[in-house]
């Protein structure tokens, strides 16, 4: 066979070895363990419901013990079934802050909200969602997530404070914290805090006017964001056309 032959073969076979889906079940238990290390808990969880070979492998203590200690470091009497202590507090913590998120305020229900809890978005969206300010307490990343944000200053404008540098440069975050407290502005980015509109929106004192005013305002932006996509699509159709 001549070697530009094989080469073809070769390469033929490398393309099917890319295009076929990785049987994840036929690794070894030990490098599944090792990748599963790294996930977030959530997916752990999904993979355990997979199949009951993942049941198995992935509801080890091994596992969830680094995730119970990482989330719940006050709580050291538990010394087995880490993943089944892991849910009931973490259910238990949802519990809590679903109700009232001022929860995560207290210096009790500090000592449970560890760095790694604070980072779980889940968490922390049912926190902002009950109470804004509770995004202070939230990790970083999660004060950069524009969801979070969103929904955070949308339950109390006050909450912008917390907000990354980016979010408080973000148009639909303002008007949504402005739409809440109408002195929001002041936590806004130095370019919207010179925003003749954004400005006559903070002067109105009634709560319910300045919200529509805030509605109105973003109806206008995506309205203009829908006429510019048109414009920019016409010219390219033209583009296309001339080209012919």
């Amino acid at each position: 066979m001549a070697a530009n032959e094989e080469d073809v073969i070769m390469a033929q076979e490398e393309s099917d070895d890319a295009e076929r889906p990785l049987n994840i079940e036929g690794l070894p238990a030990e490098m599944l363990s090792e990748i599963a290390k790294n996930l977030p808990w959530n997916d752990l969880l999904k993979l355990s419901q997979v199949s009951r070979q993942f049941k198995s492998l992935f509801s080890t203590d091994y596992l969830w013990s680094p995730l119970y200690h990482s989330f719940f470091p006050k709580n050291t009497d538990i010394k087995v079934g880490f993943k089944y202590n892991f849910l009931e507090q973490i259910k238990a913590a949802l519990a809590v802050v679903s109700q009232d998120g001022w929860a995560l305020q207290w210096a009790s229900a500090l000592q449970w909200a560890s760095p790694a809890l604070r980072g779980d978005r889940k968490f922390m969206l049912a926190a902002v969602s009950q109470y804004g300010r509770a995004l202070e307490y939230a990790s970083p990343a999660l004060q950069a997530d524009r969801e979070i944000v969103l929904a955070a200053v949308s339950q109390d404008g006050r909450a912008l404070e917390y907000a990354s540098p980016a979010l408080k440069a973000d148009r639909e975050i303002v008007l949504a914290a402005l739409g809440r407290w109408r002195w929001a502005l002041h936590y806004a980015c130095t370019e919207l805090k010179a925003d003749p509109r954004l400005n006559a929106i903070a002067r109105i004192k009634n709560d319910e006017r300045r919200a529509l005013a805030c509605d109105d305002y973003l109806k206008d932006l995506k309205s203009l964001k829908l006429n510019e996509g048109r414009s920019i699509l016409g010219f390219w159709r033209g583009g296309e056309g001339s080209s012919g």
